[in-house]
């Protein structure tokens, strides 16, 4: 029998055994609560959470699609975000952008700010360019003129033209149709006639079934194309013959007459030269006449020789 003592003795050691549990689970608790803090600093630091922020005031004249927590990026980077969007005395929309500190060194006097939409359907943003390097910094609180390109309103501009081309193809499309369902259509026709010419070749009439079917009329053209071709045969020998004659005979005369022309030419140089001595001798008979006047007396020309 257990007495008071071993009682006593066994409630003390389960008491000790439950605080030791209770120990392990509150340091368990305080391990993971730790952890998560941890985790969460270390993705607050990569995600820039604790990094120094600067302050810029974009001004747009509109205040469409424009809400707080808009991204504003950089060459494709996150910069910061829009915190704020309120309108001033003058009526327009002004925009607080809280951008990280390390993006202010790339932020110039001649940067531009634009509004801009990842796709037709997509979430919009505020893109900064690149300024110039010989530019100025923009120090904190500078302000920029909100300019708008892209978007959904540029897409549908670009696509205007592209949907145009789709309805005429969509037009074309359903004119072609209704003439192939239309039974006085040009399609039709073609296949009414298609039809009829399948009609006569199959009831043998016409000249096509005559020249194929009929083998009578096969044979008498097959043999005029024989005959075609031994005409053509002649005239190519005939053709033959012909250039052999000019080359032997006709050759020949051409020459002869060739040499007999330039003879010529020459025959008639030297009777003119022979007409133009006899003129001298005259000429000379006339100077030489003791009764001829002075002036009458004429000097002979030289005269070129055959």
């Amino acid at each position: 029998m257990l007495n008071g003592s071993t009682i006593w003795r066994l409630s003390l050691t389960d008491e000790n055994r439950f605080r030791y549990i209770e120990i392990k689970i509150g340091i368990l608790v305080v391990a993971v609560i730790l952890f998560t803090i941890i985790a969460l600093l270390y993705v607050g630091y990569k995600k820039d959470l604790f990094a120094k922020r600067i302050s810029y005031k974009v001004i747009s004249s509109t205040g469409e699609r424009l809400f707080a927590g808009m991204p504003v990026k950089f060459e494709g980077f996150r910069m910061g975000e829009v915190s704020k969007v309120a309108l001033n005395d003058k009526g327009k929309i002004v925009l607080t952008l809280d951008i990280l500190k390390k993006y202010q060194k790339w932020i110039r006097s001649d940067s531009r700010v634009f509004f801009n939409q990842e796709s037709m359907i997509g979430n919009p943003y505020l893109r900064f360019t690149v300024g110039s390097q010989d530019k100025p910094v923009m120090p904190e609180n500078s302000e920029f003129i909100l300019e708008f390109e892209g978007g959904i309103d540029e897409i549908i501009r670009q696509a205007k033209p592209v949907m145009e081309d789709l309805r005429r193809i969509v037009e074309n499309i359903r004119i072609l149709s209704d003439d192939l369902s239309s039974k006085k259509g040009n399609f039709r026709m073609f296949l009414g006639s298609l039809s009829k010419i399948g009609e006569k070749l199959e009831s043998g009439k016409g000249a096509v079934p005559y020249l194929f079917y009929d083998h009578e009329s096969r044979d008498k053209v097959e043999g005029m194309l024989d005959k075609f071709s031994l005409l053509e045969d002649s005239y190519v020998k005939l053709g033959s013959q012909l250039n052999s004659v000019v080359d032997d005979k006709l050759t020949p005369i051409l020459d002869d007459i060739s040499k007999s022309t330039r003879n010529l030419y020459l025959l008639r140089r030297q009777g003119e030269y022979t007409l133009r001595l006899g003129s001298d001798l005259l000429l000379k008979l006339n100077n030489t006449w003791p009764l001829a006047p002075d002036n009458k007396r004429r000097e002979l020309p030289e005269l070129p020789k055959p």
